[in-house]
């Protein structure tokens, strides 16, 4: 009897633990307007830089992103016909905005005489032109299931196309 007991409240114990984890891992959000404007104000500050039009905000890429990210698989989901950056990291000073300068801090090694797909190369793609982005908190193994906040956005029309580099990715202004 002691055995059934144990063995029904380990079994109860551990479906709590588990569902209590699992909700609060994987909630369905949508990003807040503090969110959108941070997104919106890394990219289109980037983009003046570099010389590409302002991308305009556009809810179905943010749910696409949404439904991504909520599955907490770190690799890119293969989107087409979107663009995708994706980051992840923990600790108390990384979130979105510490993502969004990684991926605009690439900027530094981009060769121009050998273009070459990166974060920073999706940002400023000129003939991307929309936005949607979406940030989940997950256990992710890549970063030694610690907590982590994962961000992905995803780029339309996609950016990074071989051969296209030249006329998307500009030269920065000159200050």
């Amino acid at each position: 009897m002691f055995l059934l007991k144990f063995a029904c409240t380990f079994i109860l114990s551990m479906t709590l633990v588990i569902g209590a984890h699992s909700a609060a891992v994987h909630v369905d959000r949508r990003a807040t307007d503090a969110e959108i404007s941070l997104y919106m104000q890394a990219h289109n500050s980037l983009r003046t830089i570099y010389n590409a039009s302002a991308v305009t905000w556009n809810d179905t890429l943010a749910q696409y992103a949404q439904n991504y990210v909520n599955k907490c698989i770190y690799a890119h989901s293969n989107p087409d016909p979107y663009g995708e950056n994706i980051a992840a990291g923990y600790g108390s000073s990384y979130g979105i905005a510490k993502g969004l300068q990684d991926w605009a801090n690439e900027n530094s090694t981009y060769n121009y005489n050998k273009p070459k797909a990166s974060h920073f190369t999706q940002m400023v793609w000129k003939s991307s032109l929309q936005l949607g982005c979406a940030v989940q908190t997950c256990t992710l193994p890549v970063l030694g299931n610690h907590l982590s906040t994962y961000i992905v956005c995803e780029y339309y029309p996609k950016g990074n196309v071989n051969g296209r580099f030249p006329a998307n990715v500009n030269q920065p202004v000159s200050s």
